[in-house]
């Protein structure tokens, strides 16, 4: 299995260790149902270059496009080519899926004696360095509408990334409106041009009429398309796309990675000690907590009034009675605590840190808050679990369903991850203490 390059050191042989170790936890059977398929998902796109579909109408030229992204003539440029799916190979191979959808082997000098129209696919490998990182499937769309939405259709079926090739984006809306929404996070626009004087000079990319589609695209790139529709479009003028293209890979990938590992710290065995110790130190001493208002212990106090967007307020509602000892009323001071109050406790002590780690208002979010809140609620999972008397206690469930969806929210980049960590905690405290009021 080939693990496709990322732009970290050592992140290529951190990526294959994570596949290896995502492989072994999905055959262990260890992991919650609802998680399966995110796993499955993360170790298939660290094992394999990303997809992208390269689409768009004849006039737009979509092959030449890819084969200018490959820095060769990879795919003929001719009249009715099939859809084609390239892929990454030292030896370079052809092969066909005839209309009647029986397989054809065969190499360049016999697929220029074939008629394009009897084919049904073709599938291109090349030693070309671009494909490691990036499969290709080439579309063009052609037809009538019916027909263009249904190649479409195909053509992003799989697709991890778009790339969309135009030269009259305001006459494609309505196809491009087709494209499922979470591909469009995923799509570039290629705006062919041609320049008044002849020359190979592209129209600037604030040319109004790319306004039309562009907004719906990560970015939008012009490309000269002057010369003869057989000729070659240059290398250099897909530079620039190239690089962009190369870029959201890499910052996929890495977030990939980074979510694998966020997988194995919480279903494998740790391997050090927890993230809440190294972050807290690393934070300096804790400010002392407000004075705690004996007529306003908690309960329905827990959750702060007023704007939920105020993260000091909902970190200090988790510690509002740090050092609390949450026994039950007339129980044993010298027993030993049960799991739930030692789970109040815990998020107590964890509040202070939590709030000295909050970003400033209009930050982005604090990595340190996230880490804190899932390694804390990763804890009172274990916690719940070992104190757990029957089966028909379920806040071991809970607990573990909440530390999944902390996983969750650590891929998020946006305030609301945060607030969505600290409302974890406030939850898993409220079911702690009407378990211990009960």
């Amino acid at each position: 299995m080939t693990v496709g390059p990322a732009s970290r050191p050592g992140d290529e042989a951190r990526a294959a260790r994570a596949v290896s170790q995502l492989t072994t936890l999905l055959a262990s059977g260890d992991l919650p149902p609802r998680m399966r398929d995110v796993c499955a998902q993360v170790a298939e796109r660290l094992a394999a270059p990303v997809r992208m579909s390269v689409v768009g109408r004849p006039e737009a030229r979509p092959v030449a496009l890819a084969n200018a992204l490959l820095g060769g003539r990879v795919l003929p440029e001719i009249e009715g080519l099939p859809p084609a799916e390239l892929r990454f190979s030292e030896a370079e191979t052809w092969r066909a899926i005839t209309a009647n959808g029986a397989p054809a082997e065969m190499d360049a000098r016999r697929f220029a004696l074939c008629d394009p129209l009897n084919l049904a696919l073709l599938q291109r490998t090349a030693p070309v360095p671009l494909l490691r990182q990036i499969a290709l499937c080439v579309v063009t769309l052609e037809g009538d509408a019916a027909e263009e939405r249904g190649a479409l259709s195909w053509a992003v079926r799989d697709a991890d990334m778009l790339l969309w090739c135009s030269v009259a984006p305001a006459e494609e809306a309505v196809l491009l409106a087709t494209v499922p929404g979470a591909l469009l996070d995923h799509a570039f626009l290629a705006l062919g041009r041609r320049s008044q004087s002849g020359s190979a000079a592209a129209r600037p990319a604030t040319d109004p009429h790319a306004d039309v589609l562009a907004s719906g695209f990560v970015a939008a790139f012009p490309v000269a398309m002057d010369g003869a529709p057989d000729t070659a479009l240059p290398i250099a003028a897909v530079d620039g796309l190239r690089a962009a293209l190369l870029e959201h890979v890499s910052r996929g990938r890495r977030e990939d990675l980074d979510f694998a590992l966020m997988l194995l710290e919480r279903y494998m065995p740790r391997q050090s000690g927890p993230a809440a110790a190294q972050i807290a130190a690393r934070l300096g001493p804790a400010p002392v907590p407000d004075p705690v208002d004996p007529e306003h212990p908690g309960g329905a106090d827990l959750y702060p009034a007023g704007d939920s967007q105020d993260l000091g307020a909902q970190a200090r509602g988790l510690g509002v009675e740090a050092g609390w000892p949450a026994s039950p009323p007339g129980a044993d001071p010298a027993e030993p605590l049960t799991g739930a109050a030692r789970i109040v406790e815990l998020i107590a002590e964890r509040a202070c840190a939590v709030e000295a780690a909050l970003p400033a208002e209009g930050a982005v979010p604090s990595a340190d808050v996230l880490a804190l809140c899932s390694d804390t609620l990763n804890e009172e999972a274990s916690i719940a679990d070992a104190d757990a008397e029957d089966a028909a206690d379920d806040l071991p469930d809970l607990l573990a369903e909440a530390a999944d969806l902390m996983l969750l929210i650590q891929m998020e980049d946006s305030p609301g991850a945060v607030v969505d960590s600290l409302a974890l905690l406030l939850q898993a405290r409220h079911e702690c203490e009407a378990r211990l009021a009960a």
